[in-house]
């Protein structure tokens, strides 16, 4: 089935965190994470990936993607995962790539959830050496 890809969220940053980006870099690596999950390791046959840049009206997605290699940016997601803890793993993933909403998950407070939301996107853009 098609893939829902919205715009990464304005208001990423109403919680307090050490690892802020600029709105521009947060959404480019955000659409960055999206591409290794859904293009690199969903879609490794086929020829052309989304085009976020289509897709969302946003040409900040696709200008992440042309900036590093997949094997770079895959091994930058796979190592940004340990800056949060294990618990925490699993709903952030479904929340950048599948589209999860923050409320969606019951036992995770919605305050606690963007913290380590903003903190892996920082640690990716960071193993990228964005930041």
């Amino acid at each position: 089935g098609a893939v829902n890809i919205k715009k990464a969220k304005k208001n990423h940053y109403q919680i307090e965190t050490a690892y802020k980006l600029p709105d521009s870099l947060y959404r480019m690596t955000y659409y960055a994470i999206r591409h290794a999950y859904l293009d690199v390791i969903n879609n490794k046959d086929k020829a052309k990936p989304y085009d976020f840049g289509e897709i969302t009206k946003d040409e900040t997605g696709n200008i992440a993607t042309n900036h590093v290699t997949d094997e770079y940016l895959l091994a930058a997601c796979e190592a940004a995962w340990k800056s949060i803890p294990g618990e925490y793993r699993g709903p952030v993933y479904e929340h950048i790539v599948e589209d999860m909403k923050y409320g969606e998950i019951p036992y995770i407070h919605e305050n606690t959830f963007k913290r380590y939301t903003s903190q892996y996107i920082w640690f990716v853009a960071h193993e990228l050496g964005w930041v």
